[in-house]
Formats: C-alpha cells, sequence, structure tokens
C-alpha cells in the first residue's frame, strides 16, 4: 500500500481544480447561511458580483503562490503557514475592497 502512495502522484490540474471546488461552495455555502438558504431578489446582483471577484481573486492567488504544487505529496507545517499566508492576505484584500466601496 506505501508502494502505491509514493508512486501515484495526483496531477497539479487536479489540486488546482480541487482548490477552485471548494472556493466555490464555500462562496455558495456562506451565502446560504446568510440569508437563511433565501436569497432575496435584490441580493442576486450583488451575489453575482462577489461571486465573480471571489473566484478571481482567490484562483488567481493560488495561482501566484502555487498552491497546487507539491501540497499532496508531502504536506508539512510550512505549507500550512503558506495556505494561511495566502488566505489572510485574500481577506484584507477583500476588505480592504469592501471599506472603499462602502464609501
Amino acid at each position: 500500500m506505501k508502494d502505491w502512495i509514493l508512486k501515484y502522484k495526483v496531477p497539479r490540474w487536479t489540486v488546482f481544480i480541487i482548490d477552485t471546488l471548494i472556493i466555490i461552495f464555500s462562496i455558495l455555502t456562506a451565502y446560504m447561511l446568510r440569508f437563511n438558504f433565501r436569497i432575496p431578489a435584490s441580493e442576486m446582483e450583488y451575489f453575482k458580483l462577489a461571486f465573480v471577484i471571489i473566484i478571481v481573486v482567490r484562483v488567481f492567488s493560488f495561482f501566484i503562490a502555487k498552491m497546487h504544487a507539491g501540497i499532496i505529496q508531502y504536506t508539512s507545517t510550512r505549507d500550512a503557514s503558506r495556505i494561511f499566508i495566502i488566505l489572510a492576505s485574500g481577506s484584507i484584500l477583500f476588505a480592504v475592497g469592501n471599506m472603499i466601496s462602502v464609501r
């Protein structure tokens, strides 16, 4: 069994797609929970815009940081801290963008 795991490598594009699907699922879940599983019609335009922006920013940051490279084979605390920094920087970018758009 151990030899099979060492020989089998998941392609990078598969990891990238899985990461993107997790982002999409998270966005949809967050919006559904925010509005008690009934998104008002007035919020649908904001949802569409936010959905696209979040996907673009997260996918771009994952691609720039090469999150999909080597994350499956050997995961360490350094990888975990890199993931945290990437997600935190994206969240800070969203917060700053939100503050600017509210003004």
